[in-house]
């Protein structure tokens, strides 16, 4: 990924997401801040948090 990129994505999301809609920063609540497991137990918070 394009470094500007990682770092302008890494301000916005310091920035709890700043000019996301409610319906955008709920679906971040659901994917970041939820527990989410695979059938074989394991989770996949790096990749999503990415």
């Amino acid at each position: 990924m394009d470094e500007k990129i990682k770092s302008a994505v890494a301000v916005w999301r310091d920035g709890r997401h700043e000019g996301a809609s409610a319906v955008t920063k709920r679906l971040l609540e659901f994917w970041l801040k939820e527990d989410h497991f695979l059938k074989d137990g394991s989770q996949s918070h790096f990749c999503r948090r990415q």
